[in-house]
């Protein structure tokens, strides 16, 4: 009897009974933990949507596209502020790819319901500009290339830059004028003058 005594005085000792009381408390006290977590993941979500949406550029009339390739290059002997061109069939891909030093696998493109256009331009060598989308304007004919700017601090050089951007054949067929805006903390930075867009290069 002595000895089943000391056993359970012994695991008393060891785990101590907690009142009722002092388990709600705990309890209630978890419960406001975890809402204000929330609330505050929350507000954090929203804080990160909110700096996200100012840093990037406002497109009007934006249609829907794809970045395929970008990289430091441009077609030997270009130096244009801007050179656009079309391709609508994997022969003029091709050609192009190449004609603007591209040299790995050429992406897959739909070409009964896509095209595909290549942009040229020269940027600083400090800030490289990134691509934020395309835009409309007029009646459907102009299209923009939208771009940001990372840095306020460039150099004063001109170094290439070109981008490959896939687009549904029923809008790219309408175009005939490409334009480029830079844009630097929401605002619009730099623009470029629209250009011919060339077709079967």
């Amino acid at each position: 009897m002595g000895r089943c005594f000391f056993e359970a005085y012994q695991w008393e000792a060891i785990m101590p009974v907690v009142p009722a009381s002092d388990l709600k408390e705990r309890s209630d006290s978890m419960s406001r933990l975890q809402n204000s977590w929330r609330k505050f993941t929350v507000v954090a979500m929203t804080a990160s949507v909110m700096l996200t949406g100012c840093s990037g550029a406002k497109i009007d009339n934006e249609v829907s596209s794809r970045l395929l390739k970008s990289a430091k290059t441009m077609p030997e002997g270009v130096h244009d502020q801007l050179l656009a061109e079309a391709a609508t069939t994997e022969e003029e891909m091709a050609r192009l790819w190449a004609r603007y030093g591209y040299e790995d696998e050429l992406p897959r493109v739909d070409f009964d319901e896509q095209e595909v256009h290549f942009f040229g331009l020269v940027e600083s060598g400090s800030c490289p500009l990134k691509y934020e989308g395309l835009g409309m304007e007029g009646e459907g004919e102009t299209l923009i290339l939208h771009l940001s700017l990372g840095s306020s601090a460039c150099t004063d050089d001109a170094t290439p830059r070109s981008y490959v951007v896939r687009l549904d054949k029923t809008i790219g067929e309408r175009i005939e004028l490409v334009g480029a805006v830079e844009w630097r903390k929401s605002k619009p930075f730099q623009t470029r003058a629209e250009v011919p867009l060339q077709r079967g290069v």
